[in-house]
């Protein structure tokens, strides 16, 4: 087995191409042969692991592949994923496929292949993402900083 991830990408690739997505529920599918080189990745015995089991793993390992990209503000190559959710990428709801969405989550996108604006809305995502976790984080400074404070009181008193 090639645990390469350029070996994983150039599969995860060709599987895109030949079925025109990329889904969880395709990569299970294509896996599900024996000889097929993604095959050892998933657990296959029922008796452990499921069906949805083995599609959240097709999940984890899409999302686990990264590529290189070369950008002009970047002093040098960075890493990025391989593959982003459709949703992220197409502006209207018919990109959120849902008819794969309860047993074969969202379909994925190869960065290679995206075109300047999706790379774009990718960007303004990522900007509303991080917007979003500022607010549901920005209470817990003060409790962090009350509890830096209070190990060094602590820390002075063990000292005294």
């Amino acid at each position: 087995m090639n645990d390469e991830p350029s070996h994983v990408l150039g599969i995860l690739a060709e599987i895109s191409d030949r079925n025109g997505s990329l889904t969880p529920k395709i990569v299970v599918a294509e896996a599900r042969n024996e000889k097929h080189p993604l095959h050892s990745r998933f657990e296959w015995d029922d008796s452990i692991a499921g069906e949805r089991f083995r599609i959240t793993q097709a999940s984890q390992l899409i999302r686990s592949v990264m590529v290189k990209v070369v950008t002009r503000s970047a002093p040098g190559p960075v890493e990025v994923r391989a593959f982003w959710p459709k949703r992220y990428v197409e502006p209207d709801d018919d990109a959120r496929e849902v008819e794969d969405r309860p047993d074969g989550r969202s379909a994925y996108v190869q960065t290679a292949t995206m075109t300047p604006v999706q790379l774009e809305r990718i960007g303004i995502q990522i900007q509303r993402d991080v917007a979003s976790l500022r607010r549901k984080y920005a209470r817990w400074d003060d409790l962090l900083q009350t509890v830096i404070d209070q190990e060094f009181a602590y820390a002075g008193e063990a000292e005294a």
